[in-house]
């Protein structure tokens, strides 16, 4: 992907390494309620 940011041209690639990692219920609820995350 290609785009221009603030006048200079940015090109985004993705990760190749299928790399995942599981997280409980738990886990992704204290990530959600933290300041770790935007949004």
């Amino acid at each position: 992907m290609e785009f221009t940011w603030q006048g200079q041209s940015v090109t985004l690639q993705g990760d190749t390494t299928p790399i995942s990692h599981s997280v409980s219920l738990l886990q992704f609820q204290d990530l959600l309620h933290s300041d770790e995350v935007a949004g």
